[in-house]
């Protein structure tokens, strides 16, 4: 017998006899068991100790019996709970019979009567829970039991409980709550809060699978399944069984709408339709009757369509023959640059930008040099009229980021560093609007002639061109998260943007001008309104979606439509997907050759460069990091469903290896012996290390109070020099410092207003090189670690990503030219001197870098071919009532 077995028995001996295991799951073990007192076979659920454990048995117990007042013929009912030795269990009747799975493993199909019935019984009883303000979140055949010809539905509320009770924990269980082949959309992403649409969702695709044999989505993985989720349509049930009822086809895939206010808004509402469907009457929905009354207008629509054919009957002789014009066909057509310049997408906001008539087009390139050892580091904005084959560069606009169009579109909005200008398309100069807060700028907008509004880090500013200063449109988001994507919508005066994060995806926002308290709309980024369409598009997990909008409100009247594919992004979080498109609805998505999203590291040793090629679907490779002995190299990687991994490299033998299975891994770095490897979990913001021949487990390290956020840090013995914020507040990030042997808060490196970044501890401790923009522009400088008594300047002309030789004697950075540069440094002397600086490599766009202890070895990750497009891809006459064909 196992030792929860004999636990349960010891402490319910008085109560219940336990006889057997009956099954396990995800969350708990069932027992079969008799109720003493009451003379009846019961089933007892255990759930598993550690997840008990991180729980607390208080606080579950209290959550689950607010699910014991559930009273419906159609739910289990929940007899007892409690906690016997640490187990925490809860009671129900034992059910004869069998489960829907089991049912549906047997025959894989069910007959269409049979189906519709189960998933009314079924809504019958979601709807009454949801009534008693309980969601069950975890509908699937498991959880629906057969009894006596009925269904019965099963664990009411324990994933809400469970959830409830385990709060931030539940990330260290590992336990993911609902099942991926039926979590609705919002579920799927993490919303903590749902409504009755999420169970309305599941029903529709346990539904779906009774009809079809197979649920709407499956993938060889859970990231595989969630994606589909969340960006593609179900195959046709029709498609798949053409025996099943239009009607209950529609009502399913209403009830699968990805967004919940194009479900139906509750279960009774569904079970309605589908009564209706069931008895095969008429056509009970229309493809405009896709909103919470939908239910409501059945039989007005039936009575409505016979007048209509009683009318025509007697009007026939009146009709005229009208001339319907037919829309044209979407033109599309690949826009180059000339030779001389290369189209690039470098960073950030709007990247490149459509008039508002959609005929003039503005976009981020750089000059091709044609001598190597001088590359051209600096992009420029260019402009071309669709009907003009001259591309024009726009003075003024070296390394410009976050464009946008005037309302008259002959002026263009741009920033530069953190200085928000303007410059006139005809003939103008650009001019500075307002010096913006430390930051990442997420993009820009037009409200009016004069006035402009900004995303800068969490938070959006209004500027005026006739004053010089930008005031708070909409104070920091308090979870930190980032704000992008910005747009204006006259029609309803509010601004419409995209809250996103490393932990999450981003969400469309609402901000009517005035407020300060947006609204979630949607999943999905870079939101565009269209007049020309009365659409809302967004950009979903590579796809451009169009929703039926109202502009006045903010509110979606539609199910969405995909008028585009492969729509490419350059980061989860902070860049602007790589499409624009004008109020007459011309559209223009950047085009890119079919690896262009891999990163090319390269190692150079003399005169040779090797090319490392990652196992996998990694595209995205960075922070390399030598190991002391220079033998082996850590990198952290993020594949193309957006999980992030480290991997080892051995330099000699060229093999990648994983090495941890933690995920979300970011950062890694080695210790001073270099036997283990210290990294952070994006999604708990813990640290973590881990023995580098990946033996044991990774071990969670001191936390540093007083974090709120890191984006790179260095070790020395138990120090640690970290990149980051203290509070979401902080305008910029600054180097902290933290001892894990002496715990405590972290504490800033040293009390200045200049932005420190790219910390870097020498090997024997004693120093501590970073990047700071003191000057005005960034530069490598050297200070005395832990304590900065001085700070001496490394760089004179640029400089950043500071990295030391072994011996602690040469301070390597990026020289911000297009290369790398080494500096001899002596730290003996008093106070530190530099020799001459030597050019190792000259590479431009590069992210990482690194070289290895005895200086022999160069690696970077290559960037160009991630900044490149092949070409902007213009679509014009699109109609986004079908979708687009790519």
């Amino acid at each position: 017998m196992t030792d929860v077995f004999t636990r349960l028995t010891a402490s319910l001996a008085d109560r219940y006899r336990i006889d057997r295991e009956l099954g396990a799951g995800g969350m708990a073990t069932v027992y079969l068991a008799h109720d003493i007192k009451h003379e009846r076979d019961v089933a007892i659920k255990v759930l598993h100790p550690d997840l008990g454990a991180a729980l607390g048995g208080e606080r579950f117990l209290s959550e689950i019996r607010t699910t014991a007042r559930l009273q419906h013929p159609h739910i289990l009912p929940l007899l007892d709970s409690g906690d016997a030795g640490g187990l925490l269990y809860y009671v129900m009747p034992l059910v004869t019979g069998e489960t829907l799975r089991t049912r549906m493993e047997r025959e894989r199909q069910l007959p269409v009567a049979d189906a519709v019935c189960i998933a009314r019984e079924v809504a019958s009883a979601l709807d009454y829970a949801h009534r008693q303000g309980v969601i069950h979140r975890d509908i699937k055949p498991e959880n629906v039991l057969l009894h006596d010809g009925q269904a019965i539905v099963a664990d009411f509320g324990i994933a809400l409980a469970v959830q409830s009770a385990g709060g931030s924990r539940m990330t260290q269980t590992g336990l993911s709550l609902g099942t991926p082949q039926y979590m609705s959309p919002e579920q799927a992403m993490g919303e903590r809060t749902i409504d009755a649409r999420s169970d309305v969702y599941a029903l529709g695709a346990v539904l779906y699978e009774m009809l079809a044999g197979d649920p709407p989505f499956t993938g060889g993985s859970v990231q595989a399944i969630v994606a589909k989720v969340l960006s593609e349509r179900p195959t046709a049930l029709r498609t798949l069984r053409d025996t099943v009822p239009p009607n209950v086809e529609e009502a399913v895939f209403v009830a699968l709408a990805k967004l919940p206010a194009d479900r139906f808004a509750s279960a009774a509402e569904f079970s309605v339709i589908l009564g209706a469907a069931g008895t095969r009457t008429p056509a009970a929905m229309t493809s405009a009757a896709r909103s919470r009354s939908t239910w409501s207008r059945v039989m007005p629509w039936i009575a409505g369509a016979a007048a209509g054919v009683l009318i025509g009957a007697g009007s026939m002789n009146m009709i005229r023959r009208v001339p319907v014009a037919t829309p044209q066909s979407p033109v599309r057509f690949l826009l180059t640059a000339p030779d001389s310049i290369e189209l690039q997408v470098v960073c950030c906001g709007q990247m490149f930008a459509l008039s508002p008539d959609g005929r003039t087009l503005v976009f981020q390139g750089r000059r091709i040099s044609n001598d190597s050892t001088t590359p051209v580091r600096d992009y420029s904005l260019y402009t071309r009229s669709l009907g003009d084959l001259t591309t024009r560069a726009i003075a003024g606009t070296e390394n410009a980021t976050s464009i946008s169009f005037s309302p008259d579109g002959q002026q263009l909005a741009f920033v530069v560093g953190q200085q928000l200008r303007r410059v006139s398309l005809a003939d103008g100069s650009p001019d500075e609007v307002a010096l913006l807060p430390r930051g990442f700028v997420g993009g820009s907008t037009w409200l009016s002639k004069d006035r402009l509004a900004v995303a800068v880090g969490t938070a959006l500013y209004e500027a005026n061109i006739n004053s010089d200063s930008a005031q708070v449109l909409l104070p920091s988001h308090p979870t930190g998260m980032q704000a992008t994507g910005l747009s204006f919508v006259p029609e309803g005066n509010a601004l419409m943007f995209s809250y996103a994060s490393l932990e999450k995806a981003p969400v469309v926002q609402w901000l009517p001008i005035g407020s300060t308290k947006p609204m979630a709309l949607m999943t999905g980024a870079t939101p565009r309104y269209v007049p020309e369409w009365r659409k809302l598009v967004v950009a979903r997990a590579g796809q451009l979606i169009a929703y039926p909008f109202n502009p006045a409100t903010g509110d979606t009247t539609g199910a969405g439509v995909r008028i585009a594919d492969n729509i490419s992004m350059r980061s989860p979080v902070l860049a602007h997907p790589e499409y624009a498109v004008a109020q007459n609805g011309t559209l223009v998505l950047g085009r890119r050759a079919r690896d262009a999203d891999r990163a090319k590291v390269s190692i150079v040793a003399g005169n040779t460069t090797t090319f490392v090629t990652f196992p996998g679907k990694e595209v995205i490779i960075d922070h390399p990091r030598f190991s002391p002995n220079g033998r082996q190299l850590v990198v952290q990687s993020l594949d193309v469903t957006n999980i992030r991994s480290m991997y080892i490299w051995n330099v000699d033998r060229g093999v990648p290896q994983k090495v941890s299975n933690e995920l979300d891994a970011v950062l890694p770095t080695w210790n001073s012996r270099g036997d283990s490897i210290l990294f952070r979990v994006v999604k708990t913001g813990v640290f973590m290390i881990v023995s580098a021949d990946g033996r044991g487990q990774a071990r969670e390290l001191p936390k540093p109070e007083g974090l709120y956020t890191a984006q790179d840090f260095s070790v020395a013995g138990p120090w640690m020099a970290i990149e980051g914020r203290q509070s979401p507040e902080a305008p910029s990030n600054d180097i902290l410092v933290f001892n894990r042997d002496s715990g405590g808060r972290v504490r800033p490196f040293a009390a200045t207003r200049a932005e420190e970044l790219d910390p870097a501890i020498s090997p024997d401790g004693r120093w501590l090189a970073y990047t700071s923009d003191e000057t005005g522009r960034n530069e490598v400088y050297v200070s005395p670690f832990p304590d900065p008594t001085g700070k001496y300047r490394v760089s004179n002309a640029g400089g950043r990503l500071p990295v030391w030789s072994g011996d602690g004697k040469t301070i390597s950075f990026d020289d911000q030219a297009g290369g790398f540069t080494a500096l001899p440094f002596s730290p003996n002397a008093t106070p530190p001197t530099f020799g001459q600086p030597r050019v190792l490599f000259r590479r431009p766009f590069v992210r990482a870098w690194t070289i290895s202890p005895d200086g022999t070895r160069l690696l970077f990750v290559d960037t160009v071919r991630l900044l490149q497009l092949l070409g902007l891809e213009v679509v014009l006459n699109l109609q986004p009532g079908t979708p687009s064909p790519n």
